[in-house]
């Protein structure tokens, strides 16, 4: 049994799986009094919990599922045949991005929970993560270090096999990318990769990188914008933080 653990200041139970789970985000905007969050297993799952805050007062009088489990599962879905690596919710928080290892992006309703459109094979590699860009475009990046945006307001992007076929595609990492930043106002995205490098893309360039860092010399994981936009963060293999400017 895997299980999920969740901080806060309250008193908090964890969330049981019985599969590794690859990926959880916290609805912006869930309804008052509640927090939703929504976990990608390594099945190809999706779930969307309500989270419970304990007191000892009301943690006896709670309901407990078949895994131990006191936050209520309010849905479950496959989007992905295989591995469900990276959510999101959609900027307008009406739709759910998911990618996964059979190369697919998923665009789910959050109401209904359905599938509303697929992008076929976005990827001829596994995907490790997306992002969205803006409220046209999502950025995602894969195993062979491929990175390619893709405009929503495009409906028919497949080609004659029925892939999807990004507007914009950057290969420039030696390694997977592991995760995605966005600066829209200097039109960059900036990538991690497991090659040891960050990059930044332009998209309005001609498909290579507008910078890369020097080699840190082990992979680079995660990466977050601080100051503003001035200074980025990035977490390594080796539980190393890197700051660059």
């Amino acid at each position: 049994t895997w299980g999920l653990e969740i901080f806060s200041a309250m008193s908090i139970e964890d969330i049981f799986f019985d599969a590794p789970v690859f990926d959880v985000a916290f609805h912006p905007s869930p309804p008052e009094g509640s927090h939703l969050l929504l976990s990608a297993l390594i099945t190809g799952n999706l779930s969307l919990h309500k989270i419970l805050t304990l007191d000892s007062e009301n943690k006896d009088n709670l309901d407990i599922d078949d895994d131990d489990n006191i936050h209520p599962l309010l849905w479950q879905i496959q989007p992905h045949n295989g591995s469900c690596r990276s959510i999101l919710f959609s900027q307008s928080n009406q739709q759910i991005f998911t990618a996964g290892s059979d190369s697919c992006i998923n665009i789910i309703d959050v109401d209904s929970h359905k599938v509303v459109r697929t992008l076929n094979k976005a990827h001829d590699a596994s995907i490790n993560v997306i992002k969205q860009y803006n409220d046209n475009l999502l950025v995602s990046g894969d195993d062979e270090g491929f990175l390619r945006v893709f405009d929503l307001r495009v409906k028919n992007n497949s080609d004659e096999d029925g892939d999807c076929t990004p507007v914009m595609e950057f290969d420039e990492s030696g390694d997977f990318i592991s995760d995605i930043a966005c600066m829209l106002p200097q039109h960059k995205v900036l990538t991690t990769s497991a090659d040891g490098y960050l990059n930044v893309f332009d998209l309005r360039g001609k498909g290579k990188a507008f910078a890369s860092s020097s080699c840190v010399e082990e992979d680079l994981l995660s990466i977050q914008m601080i100051k503003n936009g001035k200074k980025v963060v990035c977490g390594s293999r080796e539980g190393n933080v890197y700051i660059f400017e």
